[in-house]
């Protein structure tokens, strides 16, 4: 049966069809993508898009409806970074009325390739860097919009998770990307302080390659 959870149905909301599928996937034994496909009705890169709605902020589910996107679209969309995702739903009036949508969507990727870089910078930065830094925040009582206690408290979060070699969340990325822009934003320094300059130097050269894609990505 084609789509048995109507899972492609734009009529029913997003967050009802990702809820649907969650619930779904809770009762069978077994995570594989090929499987769920055969069982759903869908194919593979249909599931992988519902595989991946968890990784968007909790408004995402809304705009998404309104944007029109189908999921073939999402397919592209829930890969790309948290800012350019909105700047494609921004974008989505002259995506949808673009003769190849899919080619218009590439193209905003490699438009902001300069912000793709930044995501893929933090991935290398090593986790006692993140906890010296989380131990910063603490000492130091530093509160400034998105760097809050909760903020603190994921970056030593993620330093463990680094450490023993577990697997960091893309939302847990994206916190941290948004943390540095606001702080080089604001020139608090939390992510240049003295101990990440002398006692993480390797850590501290990927932190200043960061600030040049920023520098470079919010005046383009």
């Amino acid at each position: 049966m084609r789509d048995k959870l109507k899972l492609l149905d734009a009529s029913i909301s997003l967050q009802k069809r990702y809820d649907a599928f969650l619930l779904w996937q809770s009762s069978i034994n077994h995570v594989v993508i090929e499987f769920m496909a055969q069982e759903l009705g869908l194919t593979v890169s249909e599931v992988a898009v519902f595989n991946e709605l968890g990784e968007l902020e909790e408004d995402e589910f809304d705009i998404i409806d309104k944007t029109g996107f189908d999921i073939g679209l999402l397919f592209i969309v829930v890969r790309a970074p948290e800012k350019v995702r909105r700047i494609m739903y921004n974008r989505s009036d002259e995506i949808l009325k673009s003769s190849q949508p899919l080619t218009f969507l590439k193209e905003i990727v490699d438009e902001h390739n300069d912000y793709t870089g930044i995501e893929e910078l933090v991935k290398l930065i090593s986790g006692d860097c993140w906890k010296s830094i989380s131990s910063y925040l603490k000492q130091r009582n530093i509160i400034s919009e998105t760097i809050n206690s909760g903020f603190r408290s994921m970056l030593m979060q993620v330093g463990n998770k680094i450490n023993k070699e577990s697997e960091v969340s893309e939302k847990q990325y994206g916190w941290i990307v948004r943390g540095i822009q606001h702080d080089y934003a604001k020139s608090i320094g939390v992510f240049t302080n003295e101990t990440i300059k002398t006692e993480f130097s390797e850590d501290y050269l990927i932190i200043t390659k960061i600030h040049e894609h920023i520098e470079k990505y919010e005046t383009d």
